[in-house]
């Protein structure tokens, strides 16, 4: 459970990575356009306000499980997943510490962002200023009018993950979904509806303080 949070948070990441670093380098082709179109769809990014519908694969035990809810995320580094399925889920970050209730066991896992991913995490991406092409593998798997389809793969193991595909709307350049794909082969599958941008979220939104009678479980 612990491993799919970080997928999570690794897929929201990557993705603000390709709307917040600056392009620099020259539109070279179909895939320096795509990513191009993806920017200029979303302008200059604050936050962001979006429905999910995630599903998690694990590949050693063949099971899929499916969830819903909410996420919100707020540049540089800040994010929050509100689940209807499992109703009552939490996962939360200031940017500093990440927090997962689960209801059901009430217990909240805490971890330190520092602790959580290697030192090329994705989240540096979204604040280095790192150039996606230095650090990625990129493709233009799909390029069709109706969708597009961006693939990233780190260059180095330190990531955390196998590949990233971005999938997106061939006409307004929003994205609309993404697998995300760990050393393990398990899958991470999201997709986005009703994306609202630059809606001034609250910092106070990204905080989180546990409630009477639940347990705190540092995570190493």
């Amino acid at each position: 459970m612990i491993a799919f949070t970080r997928n999570s948070a690794a897929v929201i990441a990557l993705l603000f990575a390709v709307l917040l670093i600056p392009a620099v380098y020259a539109d070279e082709g179909p895939l320096d356009r795509t990513i191009a179109k993806i920017r200029s769809a979303y302008g200059e990014l604050l936050d962001l306000k979006a429905d999910f519908e995630m599903k998690n694969t694990v590949k050693s035990m063949g099971r899929t499980e499916e969830s819903t809810g909410v996420v919100y995320f707020r540049a540089p580094n800040q994010m929050r997943w509100d689940y209807c399925k499992p109703e009552g889920k939490k996962i939360v970050s200031d940017g500093h510490t990440l927090w997962m209730y689960i209801p059901e066991e009430r217990r909240v896992y805490m971890q330190k962002v520092a602790q959580t991913y290697s030192a090329r995490t994705p989240f540096e991406f979204l604040f280095s200023g790192a150039d996606l092409k230095k650090d990625f593998r990129l493709a233009l798997e799909k390029d069709a009018e109706a969708e597009q389809v961006v693939r990233l793969e780190p260059k180095t193991s330190s990531a955390g993950f196998q590949s990233l595909r971005i999938m997106v709307n061939g006409t307004t350049g929003q994205i609309q979904a993404s697998e995300l794909t760990d050393f393990y082969g398990n899958l991470t599958e999201i997709r986005f509806s009703n994306v609202k941008t630059n809606t001034n979220l609250k910092e106070g939104l990204f905080t989180f303080a546990p409630m009477d009678g639940v347990e705190v479980v540092p995570v190493p």
